[in-house]
């Protein structure tokens, strides 16, 4: 996968979205990620981990080396609560408690609260 990263930048838009997908789903984790996450409206994987999982391969690092965290973010106006965001943290926390990485949740339509 390494070569096939490396040499991107001469495929086609639409092999290096099929490259990336691949290379995204190959990951054991994603896919449960992905699945988990249904449980909140609206839910997005953070880049962070896809981002950093290639430069790790182009590097030579092991896979997740250097996340500090899953960054998984929803868009809900309609409750701005922080009683709301926690219970999806808790209810992620406990749906993705076999990944041995931690996840950070965060409502994107609160952040202007911050």
């Amino acid at each position: 996968m390494k070569n096939e990263l490396l040499n991107a930048q001469h495929l086609s838009l639409e092999q290096q979205v099929e490259l990336l997908s691949d290379f995204v789903m190959s990951m054991d984790e994603i896919p449960k990620i992905l699945n988990r996450i249904q449980q909140v409206p609206g839910a997005w994987l953070g880049a962070g981990i896809i981002f950093q999982n290639v430069w790790n391969v182009i590097h030579g690092f092991d896979l997740h080396r250097f996340i500090k965290d899953i960054d998984i973010l929803y868009w809900d106006p309609t409750d701005l609560s922080w009683e709301q965001e926690n219970r999806y943290i808790q209810m992620l926390s406990g749906a993705l408690s076999d990944i041995q990485m931690p996840i950070d949740v965060k409502n994107i339509a609160r952040v202007h609260l911050w």
